[in-house]
């Protein structure tokens, strides 16, 4: 189980030439860029830092279909991906479909996308969860008044209301599809500390 998760790195280039010795000291092809020769980028599709009681770690992980893994071309590559980073030290897993509920990578996929805000829009999505605290009903409903109160775009209290997700100021169940439309006495208030929040992922990785 990760605790303490503070960042998520998507797509994580690998170093081109630590990448390409891997490559030719195993005697795997590595793809090259047909315009310039030069090797294509290899990328692991999350790098995540942790903040445990021994201090910062990172964990890599790659995602792939389970059918792909009888795929010849699919096994090199990701040997290539697993020896460079036992030589970064950094614990790397393949995970699959069947290692990962499909409503917690989407979760996960959308929740990441709002972890930061700037300035203004910290404010606002704090102005939004002390409001929810006051309120009844129906979570999309009052979304979409916090939005006509505060002459924002349509969809703009969606995107904070997720940004207090990512970072922990609501809590729900991640594993199961965010229902929107659920009541909002169904949210747990964890406090704001959204500067220091982190968006954890419970007996994923």
């Amino acid at each position: 189980m990760a605790e303490n998760v503070i960042d998520i790195r998507e797509q994580y280039p690998l170093d081109r030439e630590k990448k390409t010795k891997i490559a030719v000291k195993k005697q795997i092809n590595h793809s090259i860029e047909k315009a310039n020769g030069t090797p294509i980028v290899m990328t692991t599709d999350f790098l995540i830092t942790l903040n445990g009681q021994s201090g910062i770690s990172y964990i890599a992980r790659s995602i792939k279909p389970a059918n792909q893994l009888n795929d010849k071309r699919v096994i090199e590559k990701l040997e290539i991906e697993r020896q460079y980073w036992e030589d970064e030290d950094v614990d790397w897993r393949i995970m699959t479909e069947l290692d990962i509920p499909i409503d917690l990578c989407r979760n996960i996929e959308q929740l990441h996308q709002h972890y930061n805000l700037d300035d203004k829009e910290k404010l606002l999505a704090e102005t939004l969860y002390r409001e929810l605290l006051e309120q009844e009903g129906v979570l999309l409903k009052a979304l979409n008044s916090f939005d006509s109160k505060y002459n924002l775009e349509a969809g703009s209290a969606l995107a904070l209301f997720k940004h207090l997700l990512a970072n922990k100021a609501i809590t729900l169940d991640i594993m199961q599809k965010i229902n929107y439309r659920m009541d909002i006495g169904n949210l747990k208030y964890m406090g704001l500390s959204l500067e220091e929040g982190t968006l954890k992922h419970e007996n994923i990785f």
